[in-house]
């Protein structure tokens, strides 16, 4: 530093004030700040207009980065033609520690005034690019020449250009510095922000290497290497979304990601000397571990940091959000992504997306209706461009929007009008693959998987195959029951999209297939009537069937044991027939066929059982059953007959909301009974609401018999006309578990030969409970009134049914 020792032809001091300025500045450099501060204070509060005083007690306040409000009172004394030039940067600086920008651009620009300087018109450049004055500083930078310059004041100029967000003019300038001295610390820490300016982190860690900086200046060196990390994870993303999209496998698409985590860990060690860095690695960490679809890594290591999420950034937020989604925990993630919605500039289709599914996993089917709604005047429609004659184009956004309208109609079971929807998007837009793809999954949830299959082979041919249609075929090759195909498309998926949600759900089907399973049905019923023939009906009755299945073998092939019990309490004596049985069941590809054989529990009346059903197409099935020892009535075995039933039907199936069935059964028994009976039944969906469904079913059935005077209820003839409404109320669910209450209610009128017409009325009450993905339970009560020989019956009765595989 400059004293008054040497006056620099400014006005001479008191020989006495000078020793002691001098004195007091030797006490700075010798270590003793305080003291040299206070001595120099209390000259300055003695002699407070010696100007070379206040200018060596300014330089040493500027040094300390300490201006106070007491040191910008002082500068009120400063007298341009007394105090020195040679301070004048000083003063500057110090105002520039202590952000007073405006004044010390006050007093720069009367320094310059005073004596013009080169070093004062670079700290003026500095000063406005401080200030955020973008025009006044880019024309000062403009005024200087590069080549007038030295070191530090192309360093400060490089520094300047950079605040303007003006890198590659930064980069410029300081590669001038480096061909002057490549070794100078400040010049290659400047390198390195100015390289951090422009991404380029992999050089910037190059210049550090060998260098003395990287150990003078560890923090830079970290600082550094998350750019890297971050450069390298926003990288991974990007190629990761391109090769996805491209059909690509996990394992190549996630590779440069599986890396960026790799080289994540290695920093972990050393971010962890910083406690600001690391809060950053941790970011990175997060929002990195979310996308490559490790979930629980990325919320335990929030959890670590004992922060407060929703202060955490935007990205970050968004990353742990998607994680409580994949977790299964879509409360935590709602309130996550309704925290991103007040972001400016943030929201985008995804995060609009992320929190419909949100609101969905939760069953929130209304708020998920509005954000639908709401969205639509979030996001543009159309891309407009500048160029002449390039017309508008339909946003990308608006594209996923569309598909979210789609899927919306159908999770709230408006399946007609999700199909309607994607076929008319796709009449203006053939070739949108997505649209496409949505299309056949909502023909193949209408139960329309032929239909489907048609539609995605509208996407053969196109190369490469994205991952979409991959999964698309394999659950279209399921509902076939086309079992070769579906394990081939299986595998091959598995090899691609190991962790995709679909692909182990639909492996995990198939591990059902190698297993037992079994069901059970039962029915027990307590009637009463006052005037019947009590030998005609039973007054307390029980019907039961369990099965066990085999696990599947060569694909399409499975074995079973079953167990029947039909039991019926008459007047007179209990009537009851146990059957066991065993089998062989063959289906593929929508075809099933099946051989039963039984015998009674004496060991007696052998019988067997074939049945085969086809569909044709997705709408048409046939149906056809032999079976040499049907289900008679009771008091008819009791009398040692036994009888056989040769039935037919046929079912038409628009979709999942309208049926028609028709049917005919004949069954001859040996006390040469014959009976015959033609059916018909209409099932139309009524009305369809998330959580509802009413469905009503008008149905018909006539039939005679040729036995007279039968032991057991034997109309010559009888005709049932019932119309019903059944209500199935999802009442509550999560994920592969759910609960419904099922509610019918119907009546008719029966009519039998010989006798008046009657009203039938019935009602039935279930609850029925998915208790896991494999186990399923039901069970309810009923009632129904209706006649026997002209006499009302009231019939109460109990259902319980299960089944599972273990």
């Amino acid at each position: 530093m400059c004293s008054a020792l040497t006056t620099h032809g400014y006005a001479t001091p008191l020989p006495n004030v000078t020793q002691q300025r001098e004195q007091a500045v030797a006490l700075y450099y010798s270590g003793s700040t305080t003291e040299s501060l206070k001595r120099l204070q209390q000259l300055l509060a003695l002699y407070p207009a010696d100007n070379l005083l206040l200018a060596d007690y300014l330089m040493l306040r500027a040094q300390l980065q300490a201006f106070d409000q007491a040191d910008l009172v002082r500068l009120s004394a400063i007298q341009l033609d007394t105090f020195p030039s040679y301070a004048y940067a000083a003063v500057l600086q110090g105002l520039r520690h202590a952000a007073q920008y405006q004044l010390a651009l006050d007093w720069a620009k009367r320094f310059q005034q005073q004596q013009p300087s080169l070093n004062i018109a670079v700290l003026q450049a500095v000063l406005y690019a401080e200030a955020t004055q973008k025009e006044p500083a880019m024309a000062h930078l403009k005024a200087l020449v590069w080549s007038e310059l030295n070191l530090s004041e192309l360093l400060a100029v490089s520094y300047a250009y950079r605040l303007l967000d003006q890198p590659i003019e930064s980069l410029n300038v300081v590669q001038k510095a480096y061909a002057i001295q490549a070794d100078h610390a400040a010049m290659l820490e400047e390198y390195v922000y100015v390289l951090m300016a422009l991404g380029n982190s992999t050089q910037a860690l190059s210049l550090l290497e060998g260098s003395d900086l990287a150990q003078q200046n560890p923090d830079l060196v970290r600082d550094v290497q998350l750019q890297e990390l971050s450069k390298r994870i926003r990288d991974a993303i990007q190629r990761y979304k391109f090769l996805s999209l491209q059909g690509e496998s996990d394992a190549l698409s996630y590779q440069a990601l599986d890396d960026s985590l790799a080289y994540a860990e290695q920093l972990r060690a050393s971010m962890a000397a910083n406690a600001t860095q690391y809060l950053n690695w941790r970011y990175n960490t997060i929002y990195a571990l979310s996308v490559r679809g490790d979930a629980q890594g990325a919320i335990a290591l929030a959890i670590e940091s004992k922060l407060d999420v929703y202060q955490m950034p935007a990205y970050v937020r968004h990353a742990l959000a998607n994680a409580y989604l994949a977790q299964r925990q879509p409360r935590q993630a709602q309130q996550l992504y309704e925290s991103l919605l007040h972001e400016k500039n943030y929201p985008d289709i995804e995060l609009y997306s992320s929190l419909y599914y949100a609101y969905i996993e939760q069953e929130n089917y209304a708020k998920a209706q509005r954000l639908v709604k709401a969205v639509d005047q979030l996001i543009p429609v159309f891309i407009y461009s500048h160029a002449k004659g390039v017309d508008k184009t339909t946003a990308a956004d608006r594209y996923e929007y569309m598909s979210l309208q789609g899927l919306n109609l159908a999770y709230r079971n408006q399946l007609s009008q999700a199909e309607q929807h994607y076929q008319a998007l796709l009449a203006k837009a053939p070739d949108n693959e997505t649209l496409r793809n949505d299309l056949v999954k909502i023909q193949r949830w209408r139960g329309l998987p032929l239909t489907a299959q048609q539609n995605l082979a509208r996407l053969n041919g196109r190369m490469p195959i994205d991952k979409a249609t991959q999964i698309n075929q394999m659950q279209n090759d399921q509902a076939l029951e086309n079992i070769s195909a579906w394990r081939a498309d299986l595998m091959k998926l598995l090899q691609l999209y190991p962790t995709d949600s679909s692909v182990m759900l639909s492996r995990k089907q198939l591990h059902d297939r190698e297993h037992f399973s079994i069901q059970h049905e039962s029915m027990a019923g307590k009637s009463s009537t006052d005037k019947l023939n009590p030998n005609l009906k039973a007054s307390r009755d029980l019907d039961t069937e369990t099965r066990i299945n085999s696990p599947w073998m060569n694909e399409n092939y499975r074995v079973f044991a079953l167990y029947q019990t039909r039991m019926g309490e008459y007047e007179q004596n209990k009537i009851q027939e146990q059957r066991y049985g065993a089998g062989m069941e063959w289906a593929a590809q929508r075809k099933n066929f099946s051989l039963a054989l039984s015998q009674n529990n004496k060991q007696q009346d052998f019988g067997v059982d074939l049945s085969w059903s086809h569909w044709l197409n997705d709408h048409w099935q046939y149906q056809l059953q032999y079976n040499s020892r049907a289900p008679i009535a009771l008091q008819a075995l009791a009398e040692h007959a036994h009888g056989q039933r040769f039935a037919a039907d046929v079912l038409w199936k628009q979709n999942e909301s309208r049926a028609i069935q028709a049917g005919y059964q004949q069954t001859q028994s040996s006390d040469d009974n014959r009976q015959h009976i033609w059916s018909a039944a209409w099932t139309e969906r009524v009305w369809a609401r998330p959580h509802h469904l009413v469905d009503a079913r008008l149905s018909s059935e006539y039939g005679k018999n040729t036995l007279d005077n039968a032991v057991y209820f034997n109309p010559s003839a009888f005709y049932q006309v019932d119309f019903s409404l059944q209500y199935d109320w999802l009442t509550w669910r999560k994920y592969e578990r759910d609960f419904y209450q099922k509610f019918t209610v119907g009546a008719g009128i029966y009519a039998q030969q010989d006798y008046a017409n009657k009203a039938i009325v019935h009602a039935q009450y279930l609850h029925q409970w998915s208790l896991s993905r494999t186990w399923n339970l039901q069970y309810g009560i009923g009632w129904s009134r209706r006649a026997y020989d002209g006499q009302m019956e009231n019939n109460v009765y109990g259902l319980l049914g299960f089944e599972g595989v273990f």
